[in-house]
């Protein structure tokens, strides 16, 4: 079966990430900082999670921030999540 990306975006966020969690905790780790999923159905086409807004995150500009570098500190914040992902797989 061949998924489209927004379906495997229904999936990673809608089942597989929940099971994930379940597996972490059963192991005694922390949570991924990873937005909740309330609804995940890509047949209606609808993703609803979690506004991070709340928690003073903030999106990229994808537009207006084509050509420009990303700051040092947006930089090194993601480089330290990356061991926290590849760690818990």
């Amino acid at each position: 079966m061949q998924l489209d990306g927004f379906q495997k975006e229904c999936y990673v966020y809608g089942e597989l990430m929940s099971r994930y969690e379940e597996l972490r905790m059963t192991a005694g780790l922390q949570p991924l900082r990873v937005p909740k999923c309330f609804l995940a159905d890509s047949e209606a086409g609808i993703i609803v999670m979690e506004n991070l807004k709340t928690q003073h995150y903030t999106m990229l500009d994808k537009i207006a921030g084509e050509g420009k570098p990303m700051s040092m500190t947006t930089l090194l914040s993601i480089c330290w999540q990356i061991p926290v992902f590849r760690n818990a797989t």
